[in-house]
């Protein structure tokens, strides 16, 4: 980008990829409709109380399809040397190791369901091993869940590359030295919260925490 050309503020999702969301949203809303429609029909057709009950159940699944495909439409332009969070969610540990700090993040159901470019240059040789390569070494990503899907498109830095609507744990490993801006229990949102900077300049982590917030559960991913 030319140094004169102003920075945009405001990053727009991708609208081809939203359609293909919409369209995963529209499917799981589709047989809840169904029932609902199929219950109301027969309940003028057949008067029977009881009919109203699995209307009431089918309305409520899609209503939580619904709320589990929830997308932003715009977030601000990530800095051109932020390390973004890929999804919504809470920071859940930030660790020390010999070799790497490790930073676990956790995404929950009820969190929007797509998924963020955090940095450039993402090397995917599967959907749950991620690669960065940075100019102050290699960041690793090793992503649990039950449910992903993931488009193409990884050249937009803050940009929708996938979906997610399950329950996922991120876990980071951060060459030595590079500083963690987050705290565990802190509340991070995709594209947009700085987990650390990759700029020249920025401060390096001399002692960082090792804090676990809370265990996270096999159960979860099932």
């Amino acid at each position: 980008m030319n140094e004169d050309t102003p920075r945009p503020k405001t990053l727009t999702s991708d609208p081809n990829i939203l359609r293909k969301i919409k369209h995963k949203q529209f499917m799981r809303q589709l047989i809840p409709l169904i029932i609902v429609a199929a219950a109301l029909v027969l309940n003028v057709i057949y008067p029977i109380y009881w009919l109203l009950y699995p209307a009431l159940a089918a309305f409520a699944w899609y209503l939580l399809e619904r709320m589990l495909y929830r997308t932003k439409n715009k977030i601000p332009v990530p800095q051109e040397t932020a390390f973004v969070s890929p999804v919504d969610g809470k920071v859940q540990s930030v660790h020390q190791g010999e070799d790497a700090t490790l930073l676990t993040i956790k995404k929950s159901w009820f969190d929007v369901v797509e998924v963020r470019l955090p940095y450039p240059g993402l090397q995917m040789e599967q959907a749950n091993e991620w690669k960065f390569e940075t100019p102050k070494g290699s960041i690793d990503v090793h992503i649990k869940t039950s449910k992903q899907e993931f488009f193409n498109d990884f050249s937009t830095h803050g940009q929708v590359i996938g979906l997610m609507p399950s329950n996922a744990v991120f876990t980071f490993y951060i060459p030595v030295g590079i500083k963690v801006l987050v705290q565990p229990k802190q509340v991070v949102f995709g594209g947009e919260t700085e987990l650390f900077s990759l700029a020249e300049d920025a401060e390096t982590e001399e002692e960082p925490p090792s804090i676990l917030v809370e265990p996270i559960a096999e159960e979860d991913f099932k």
